[in-house]
């Protein structure tokens, strides 16, 4: 089957910032003083693909969500400056693919979040696209921003491929019948990914099968 572009998640795929959002709505609720742990940040953000509106909802909350939204933005942003790493390896595979075949990126992250965080670590160059949460109606697992993605690269779903980090991302390129490769992080190598066509445990290894095909 021809492969004719590859797309990107971004959060704990190429970048490390899971932790970074996490602790930017810890410290925000707590503001509040709700209290948030990790391990429901990660069941509810990172496994299952909600957001704030879904946990102010689900918590009952007497809290306006987009106003939580922009203070965590806020915070989020304040801590890139020192705290913004890559994935491992993440910087040598977007160099070594691009202008190999088109890249997209397809982040569930807001426009925002996401133009900071490639500015500054200068991976915007290597995108042909970049599709973020502001620009699609319905999160991962919908495949919703998947089939954008390629449409804008001009390529049929069935010839592109993903690397994605979560249970949520690898559904979704599931349903836009796409190839999946899934490279799990610290907060999803317990997740089920019996459904990716291969599970890598590194960027590294991910790059290896897709120079074989």
């Amino acid at each position: 089957m021809k492969l004719s572009a590859v797309i990107f998640d971004l959060d704990g795929l190429l970048t490390d910032t899971e932790t970074l959002h996490m602790v930017s709505y810890q410290r925000v609720l707590q503001g509040h003083h709700i209290r948030l742990l990790d391990q429901e940040y990660i069941d509810h953000w990172i496994n299952n693909g909600l957001g704030i509106a879904e946990f102010v909802e689900r918590r009952s909350l007497k809290l306006d969500y987009q106003q939580l939204r922009n203070e965590k933005a806020v915070v989020f942003h304040a801590l890139l400056p020192t705290e913004l790493r890559p994935m491992p390896y993440a910087q040598e595979i977007l160099r070594h693919l691009h202008g190999t075949k088109p890249l997209a990126l397809a982040s569930a992250s807001s426009r925002d979040n996401v133009e900071v965080v490639v500015r500054q670590l200068k991976m915007e160059r290597y995108f042909d696209v970049i599709l973020t949460g502001s620009e699609v109606q319905s999160s991962k697992p919908s495949p919703e921003i998947f089939l954008a993605a390629a449409a804008r690269l001009g390529v049929a779903p069935g010839e592109c491929i993903v690397l994605e980090d979560a249970w949520k991302g690898v559904i979704a390129a599931n349903r836009a019948r796409m190839r999946v490769i899934a490279v799990p992080n610290a907060y999803t190598i317990g997740s089920d990914f019996s459904t990716a066509d291969a599970v890598c445990d590194s960027l590294q290894d991910a790059e290896k099968l897709l120079l074989e095909r």
